[in-house]
């Protein structure tokens, strides 16, 4: 079964009020496993990190993304591409960008 992520609902209200440029993204939360790691700092998992990416992009925006432990007591900003440093883009995606970057490699081999 799948969930919502707080990441995702976010984003949603967000797209809705046209994705103005936000400066910071929080995310804050506790760890429940394995159990030593309760007060380390939570991050987006995989799915959320791809869809904060799109709608990032989307907006033209550079924010700094906040993540804090449950308790508050640990913090870390990151910035989207530490978090993410080989997002699936549509440009990346496109064969011709990709061919037209990758050209001159393929001809002199």
């Amino acid at each position: 079964m799948d969930s919502v992520h707080a990441e995702i609902a976010a984003t949603i209200q967000w797209n809705a009020a046209g994705e103005p440029k936000i400066s910071a993204i929080a995310i804050v939360g506790f760890r429940f496993w394995p159990i030593e790691n309760r007060k380390a700092v939570t991050t987006p998992c995989g799915r959320c990190r791809q869809w904060l990416y799109e709608a990032i992009v989307r907006s033209n925006s550079h924010p700094k993304i906040i993540c804090a432990n449950g308790e508050l007591s640990k913090l870390e900003i990151f910035e989207m591409k530490e978090l993410l440093p080989d997002a699936f883009s549509l440009e990346a995606a496109l064969y011709e960008n990709w061919y037209k970057k990758m050209r001159p490699k393929l001809q002199s081999m």
